[in-house]
């Protein structure tokens, strides 16, 4: 049973789960994609509370391999 701190939509998603592939989960793996689930949640609320600006630089830079110089 989800607590308090369960992220909002979590019991949703992992329902949608269930109904799609519950078939593939026993108990401890439900137990587990809940709380992948809940994790992924808090991850996304975390990213939409960040302030960012659209002139705001990546914190990486991407440089493609191209092979040995």
């Amino acid at each position: 049973m989800p607590d308090d701190d369960t992220p909002d939509g979590t019991p949703e998603l992992v329902a949608l789960l269930d109904a799609t592939y519950g078939d593939q989960f026993d108990d401890d793996r439900r137990e587990r994609l809940r709380e992948r689930v809940a994790e992924l949640r808090e991850m996304g609320d975390e990213v939409r509370e960040t302030d960012l600006s659209n002139d705001d630089e990546p914190a990486f830079a991407f440089v493609p391999y191209r092979g040995e110089d």
